[in-house]
Formats: C-alpha cells, structure tokens, sequence
C-alpha cells in the first residue's frame, strides 16, 4: 500500500498542472472580477475562505506545533502580511491594470527573483536546468514588458 506522499510524487505532474490552473484561474477571474470586487476585499474574502476550507484538515498539526509556532509567531506574522497577504493584494490591484495574461507572464520572473534570494541568503547555486527555465521566464516576462518589439 502506498502511502500519501508516495501518491502524491506519482501523480506530482498532475498537482503542479492543477496548481499552474488554479493560479491562472485566480488571476484570469480577479481581472473579471476588478470593477466589482475592490482589491482588498478580493484578497481578504479569499484568504478568509482558503483558511476556512484549510482549517479542519490542518487543526490537528496545528495543534500539535503550537509550541513551536507561538514561539515563532513574529515571523509567521511576517510571512503572513508580506509573504501572502500583501501579494496577492497587489496582484489584484495590478490587474486593475492590465489583462491577466499580462499579469501570468510578468509573474513568471518569480523563480529569477528566487534564485536571487536563495543565492544572496544562502548561497545557493542554480543547475543548468534550472539557469535554462530561468531564462526562458526572464525571456518571456521581457517580451511581455517590451511588447515583443525590440529597442530602437
């Protein structure tokens, strides 16, 4: 019998698929969403759902590292408010100004600007696949930025 994260690595091409999915859907039905909803509020009501939704199936760990967490509380607020809170708040007021395919694909420099942090916090180096991927992130977000057209 498999266990849970055995299952979970097998069908991992599957999870990141549906995760790529529900993060454009997000965007794609914030932008829809932009004259109704002010910003703020979209993030508040989500976050306010996603915790409601998470909730009884984290309640037991949350339970258990309690110690750990209230120890740590400074950072996990942290976290929190610039890590979670403050980007998707931006986020949704970005898409006040642009479409969401726009928004999607400036987003994809989010794995430079991780590799940046990792390598300055850590020293952290990147594979070549990982250089790779990060190029061709960098490479589409500039496209986008530049409306495909090249400097004169």
């Amino acid at each position: 019998m498999k266990t849970w994260g055995e299952k979970a690595f097998a069908n991992a091409p599957l999870l990141l698929t549906l995760a790529a999915l529900f993060w454009a859907g997000n965007s794609v039905l914030a932008r829809g969403m932009h004259e109704t909803i002010p910003p703020v509020a979209l993030a508040f009501t989500r976050w306010t759902f996603a915790t409601l939704i998470v909730l009884p199936f984290a309640w037991r760990h949350l339970h258990d590292d309690w110690p750990v967490l209230r120890t740590n509380w400074r950072i996990m607020a942290f976290l929190g408010l610039f890590g979670a809170a403050s980007y998707n708040t931006l986020h949704y007021i970005g898409l006040n100004y642009t479409p969401a395919v726009n928004a999607l694909v400036i987003g994809a420099s989010t794995p430079l600007l991780v590799a940046l942090v990792s390598f300055a916090a850590f020293g952290d180096r990147l594979t070549r696949m990982e250089a790779v991927g990060i190029a061709l992130a960098l490479a589409g977000t500039l496209a986008v930025v530049s409306r495909a057209r090249p400097p004169r």
